[in-house]
């Protein structure tokens, strides 16, 4: 494994390990209806599905109807409580593909075999981690919604009950 995207991954499995137990009160809250931000004259008994969904640097959650129509007014990243986003900038991958060109890598070097791989193993943590604190805030409150979790610009979606 490159040296860098070993420092990347290494950092993302810290930081996710850091914000577990803020996600996992947040998960609680969304799951008993206390945290929302459904739009006027919504309740929470109109929440049929929950979606969690991580896209670049946080995990975003939102709520539907019978009708799939989306219930917030906006969608809200969590952990409610950090100040930043979920990944430090030095965790950012942003510059990744410029440095190993850099470096001499060809670009089937780059492309087929370490950015394919950094991205399968970030997509990894990431889901391992969400839904270990999923089990974990399941294990405290009963889940009487529907509810999914997805990677941003994957195909794939878990559903998490």
């Amino acid at each position: 494994m490159h040296p860098r995207v070993k420092y990347i991954l290494d950092g993302i499995q810290n930081r996710l390990n850091s914000v577990s137990i803020d996600l996992e009160n947040d998960l609680v809250k969304i799951i008993t209806g206390e945290l929302t931000n459904l739009k006027e004259g919504k309740t929470f008994d109109d929440v049929v599905r929950i979606h969690f969904e991580y896209d670049y640097l946080n995990i975003y959650f939102w709520q539907e109807d019978y009708d799939h129509n989306v219930l917030n007014d906006r969608v809200l990243a969590i952990p409610i409580n950090k100040t930043d986003d979920l990944f430090p900038n030095e965790l950012s991958d942003i510059d990744l593909e410029d440095e190993l060109f850099d470096q001499g890598y060809s670009e089937e070097e780059i492309y087929n075999n370490i950015l394919s791989n950094y991205d399968e193993d970030r997509c990894e943590i990431l889901e391992q981690w969400f839904h270990h604190c999923w089990k974990n805030a399941r294990e405290k409150v009963e889940l009487t919604k529907q509810a999914f979790f997805s990677i941003h610009d994957t195909n794939s979606k878990t559903k998490l009950n």
